[in-house]
C-alpha cells in the first residue's frame, strides 16, 4: 500500500470551518431572543441552527434558518402573540405554554449554535440530527 499526499485543503480545516464558536455582540433590541439569553452567540449571523429554550421547564425548540437569529427569534414571538389564528396554531412558543404551563406565559431564551454558510443541505441535516439526539420528553418539535 502506498500513501500519496496531495496538496490542498486538509479535512481537518474543512470540518473546522463548521465548528467555529461565534463571538458575542450584545443586541439592544428588546424583542431580540438571542439578547436575553447569556451565551446566545451573534444574533445578525445568517444561515444557523438554533435553540430557544424554556426558561421554567428548560424544554427546547431546536430549528434552522437562512436567515439570521434576530429575525427568526422575532418572527417566533410575533407568532405566539399574533391575532391572527393560523400564526398562532403554528406558534411552537405558543403551544409549549399551553401544553406545559397551563396557558401561562413564560419566558424563552435563544442560542445560535452553529452557522453553516452558503451549505442548506449541511444545516438542514444538522438540525435533523440535533432533534434526533435530544431526549424527546424534553423537546418542543412535535408539530400539530
Amino acid at each position: 500500500m502506498k500513501i500519496v499526499e496531495k496538496p490542498g485543503r486538509k479535512f481537518s480545516e474543512v470540518l473546522k470551518k463548521y465548528t467555529r464558536k461565534e463571538k458575542r455582540e450584545s443586541c439592544a433590541d428588546p424583542k431580540c431572543l438571542v439578547g436575553k439569553s447569556e451565551n446566545g452567540g451573534n444574533c445578525r449571523t445568517n444561515e444557523i441552527t438554533y435553540e430557544i429554550e424554556c426558561k421554567e421547564c428548560k424544554n427546547k425548540y431546536l430549528g434552522e434558518t437562512s436567515r439570521n437569529a434576530h429575525a427568526r427569534g422575532i418572527e417566533h414571538v410575533e407568532d405566539s402573540e399574533s391575532n391572527n389564528e393560523e400564526k398562532r396554531e403554528k406558534s411552537v412558543m405558543l403551544r409549549h405554554s399551553e401544553e406545559k404551563h397551563d396557558g401561562k406565559k413564560v419566558e424563552f431564551t435563544m442560542k445560535v449554535l452553529k452557522k453553516y454558510q452558503h451549505d442548506p443541505l449541511a444545516r438542514q441535516c444538522a438540525e435533523a440530527v440535533l432533534i434526533k439526539n435530544i431526549d424527546p420528553s424534553r423537546i418542543n418539535n412535535n408539530k400539530k
